[in-house]
């Protein structure tokens, strides 16, 4: 996927209309949260270990009437959450209450789903235990997946796949449907028995997401798990995909800066708490995402520019071509001109000195600047 193709995808993913979506949940008190609302698209939920995101999930997948786990239950206590979901122009209102969750109001559960790594790790454990499992793949269809399909599952996974097939085990007790990959690269065949857990999951991440209808409501918590950073931008650039062309509404619990490069400030939540006291906040438009993870900035170094027309290109090209540069180096303004600029470098190198000067001239220098006296790059 290109970084064009990606920042269309995005575009069109935050002006698109979205058929279904949870609104928002009244958690009344449950670990000393209260309220917090979603946005449309996508809402990736943020905080340290402990604040009560897990609880968030607990308590959407409750109303809607998504099975829980023993964890989920001792998270919910037994307490009364209410929740609000938008299906078309209908609003629904529903609670955790027998009775009362969206799945008793005729919602179409299969347009709501879970995803985490436990699952995916569940199911690989299935399929390695199984004594007869020849006999199990000759009950089941295979499908194949199309180029279009192979190419993104490459996208995710960094991988080159020649050939990838899947087969469906339904109906397995305490799991339900066990999707099993079997993937040709450069003429060596491989299954779901013999992968690391990282490509298992992305395989398993993309089967879930490729089957989804428009509209479907989908919950993940945290996708970082088990899978490299280049996968991490490359999943949350597939989930813009997705969102851009069904519709697909996104609840999802991470840690990652780099799952969240393309999701707006306002489309994050922050749950934190001191004490006994518990908010979810969205963060300031200006927040890096490492700040709003609780990450320490590190810089590397100073990028030194002539003037503001400067500044705002070269930052252009930056987020453009490299956009880990600017989560490293800040850039500033030489107050006047190249030869500020080389001022600024003449400054004594050391091996000591652990931080990087580097000087960024306007085109007109490239024959021009004289360095000899320079010390920095």
């Amino acid at each position: 996927m290109r970084k064009a193709k990606e920042t269309d995808y995005w575009d069109r993913a935050y002006k698109r209309k979205y058929l279904n979506s949870v609104s928002g949940v009244e958690l009344n008190g449950l670990n000393d949260l209260q309220e917090i609302s979603f946005s449309d698209g996508i809402t990736a939920i943020c905080g340290l270990n402990g604040a009560g995101k897990s609880t968030v999930i607990a308590a959407v997948k409750d109303i809607l009437g998504v099975i829980l786990t023993e964890s989920d239950r001792h998270k919910l206590k037994g307490s009364t959450v209410n929740g609000k979901v938008v299906s078309g122009k209908k609003e629904i209102r529903c609670s955790n209450c027998t009775g009362y969750r969206l799945c008793d109001t005729g919602y179409d559960l299969d347009k709501i789903i879970y995803l985490d790594c436990d699952e995916s790790n569940n199911i690989q454990e299935f399929t390695i235990k199984q004594a007869n499992f020849e006999e199990l793949l000759e009950q089941n269809e295979e499908y194949r997946l199309s180029e279009e399909e192979i190419e993104d599952i490459c996208y995710l996974t960094g991988k080159r796949y020649q050939d990838c097939r899947v087969w469906e085990f339904e109906e397995i007790e305490e799991i339900g449907t066990v999707p099993y990959f079997q993937v040709t690269i450069d003429q060596i065949e491989y299954d779901s028995r013999s992968m690391g857990r990282g490509e298992h999951f992305l395989l398993y991440l993309f089967w879930c997401i490729n089957k989804c209808n428009q509209g479907t409501i989908v919950i993940i918590e945290e996708p970082e798990t088990y899978i490299s950073i280049c996968s991490q931008m490359h999943f949350s650039n597939y989930l813009g995909k997705q969102m851009a062309e069904k519709g697909i509404q996104i609840i999802m619990t991470t840690h990652s800066p780099y799952l969240l490069e393309h999701i707006k400030n306002g489309n994050i939540r922050i749950v934190s708490r001191m004490g006994n006291i518990a908010m979810v906040t969205k963060p300031d438009e200006n927040m890096m995402a490492e700040d709003i993870l609780g990450v320490s900035q590190n810089y590397m170094g100073t990028l030194f520019v002539e003037d503001r027309v400067a500044y705002d290109f070269l930052s252009i090209i930056l987020e453009d071509k490299a956009p880990y540069i600017l989560k490293r180096y800040t850039i500033d303004i030489a107050e006047g001109g190249e030869k500020a600029i080389s001022c600024r470098l003449e400054f004594p190198a050391s091996d000591r000195i652990k931080y990087d000067f580097i000087g960024v001239y306007d085109g007109d220098m490239r024959n021009r600047l004289n360095t000899e006296k320079l010390q920095w790059k």
